[in-house]
């Protein structure tokens, strides 16, 4: 939708996405003589299988039709990207004005070279421009939500009782140096945001257009801009949009907002926030460049709880030349949920991904880097890619998570049949009393629970 904005004045334009669209082969095969050129946004990862095989089906019916390939993944390492035989153009990090460009020079025969921002093939050879400006994103025009079904990406996600969520996004790039992210690379920490009243203007035509009763900011760096948080939530209130949203957020930021802020947030509609804690180490928050503490982590959950905000703090161990860091993470997970209970947690090994500061240091320590776009198609967060981590963590790790799970689970997870929610209360007290004495071995009752699940799949297979 970001470039789709940009040329659809121009040029027709169809948004295909194989998540949620119901043959999305026979849809290409419809429309790919009659195309300019075919776009492919991927991350890192599976994304990148799919996209192959797309681009595989478009080479094979239209070999003539320039491929062009933008996000995360291709900006980080374009020349590997641009070696792969289905990929023609790619696009490096803001992509709206440099796609524009590149469907201009299409359409009326002009060389690519004079297009920042890109890296082509040229007579086998691989050519990459100057990088582009980072590009206010008040100059773009809107999201164009007209190309898309809006009904195939809301949500209701546990937390938003069953309220009507969409994900949207206000703001580009993060002026922070986190070494474990790519988006300093990406946007040279770079950032820039929407206007208040643009994006409530939007918020507010959203809901009213498709009966949006939440959003879920996913910018990099949504508090980018304390000043325009304070303005958006100001518009929100003013206007009595009743809403209710999420965003992510640095632990410091939140605690060092003034009162006043906090109110507003909270009046505005803010339910749940997305917290990048990273790790219960100091050791890990410096070593990653967070420029936090672990003890504002400890203040936003108390925050959180005089607010009645829902924390869900993003952790991650494992990190390459650090010891014993998973015992400081689990101790600030379990103060965290003794003292807020409504705390949740998404806990990580540490992958590293290409363009980020540790990545380097990774491939020091044993990482084994794909060396073809085909291989970091496999490069996902369920396939562990760090060779340091012994086997004893990996599955002290899948415990946590259960008993953490476990201990305070939601009302919705807590229904089913009278004798499913008494076990279901009797797992969670001892998962609670496991918190409480900080004991995750013998892990009974995760090797129950997972047999059960296991079996009861198996008999809905069959």
């Amino acid at each position: 939708m970001a470039v789709a904005r940009m040329v659809e004045k121009e040029f027709d334009v169809e948004i295909i996405d194989e998540r949620v669209d119901k043959k999305p082969k026979e849809k290409v095969a419809d429309i790919i003589q009659e195309c300019l050129c075919f776009g492919i946004t991927a991350l890192t990862g599976s994304q990148i299988k799919y996209a192959l095989g797309m681009a595989k089906f478009v080479k094979e019916n239209a070999p003539s039709i320039p491929i062009v390939w933008g996000g995360w993944h291709p900006s980080v390492v374009p020349e590997q990207t641009a070696m792969h035989p289905l990929v023609d153009i790619v696009v490096r990090g803001q992509g709206e004005l440099s796609f524009r460009e590149i469907v201009k020079a299409l359409s009326f025969n002009k060389p690519l070279a004079d297009i920042p921002g890109i890296t082509y093939k040229e007579n086998n050879t691989i050519v990459s421009t100057p990088d582009r400006p980072f590009c206010d994103v008040n100059e773009f025009p809107p999201m164009p939500y007209h190309l898309v079904n809006v009904e195939n990406y809301i949500g209701s996600p546990p937390s938003s009782d069953g309220a009507r969520i969409i994900s949207y996004i206000s703001s580009q790039g993060c002026p922070h140096r986190c070494a474990f992210c790519s988006d300093s690379r990406v946007y040279k920490r770079k950032w820039s945001g929407l206007r208040a009243e643009l994006v409530v203007d939007e918020l507010e035509k959203l809901s009213r257009t498709y009966n949006i009763e939440g959003f879920f900011f996913e910018d990099s760096n949504f508090f980018g801009s304390l000043e325009r948080v304070r303005a958006i939530c100001k518009e929100i209130t003013k206007r009595k949009l009743a809403i209710k949203w999420e965003a992510e957020v640095r632990t410091e930021k939140f605690v060092r907002a003034d009162k006043e802020l906090k109110d507003m947030i909270k009046e505005s509609g803010c339910y749940q926030l997305l917290v990048g804690a990273e790790s219960g180490s100091q050791e890990v928050l410096n070593l990653i460049n967070k420029d936090a503490s672990v003890d504002d982590t400890v203040n936003l959950v108390k925050q959180a709880m005089e607010y009645s905000i829902v924390p869900v703090l993003s952790l991650m161990v494992g990190l390459p030349g650090v010891k014993d860091d998973i015992n400081a993470t689990i101790k600030l997970i379990r103060d965290s949920k003794l003292y807020y209970p409504r705390t949740r947690v998404f806990m990580f090994f540490y992958t590293p991904y290409p363009g980020t500061q540790l990545y380097e240091t990774a491939l020091k320590y044993g990482l084994k880097a794909p060396s073809t776009l085909d291989g970091w198609a496999d490069y996902t967060l369920d396939k562990i890619q760090t060779p340091w981590v012994k086997k004893k963590n990996k599955n002290l790790l899948s415990n946590l998570m259960f008993y953490f799970t476990m201990a305070y689970p939601s009302e919705d997870s807590m229904r089913g049949t009278p004798l499913t929610r008494l076990a279901k209360k009797l797992i969670s007290f001892l998962a609670r009393q496991r918190l409480r004495l900080n004991f995750y071995g013998l892990p009974l009752e995760a090797f129950v629970v997972n047999k059960y699940l296991k079996r009861k799949s198996s008999k809905g297979a069959a």
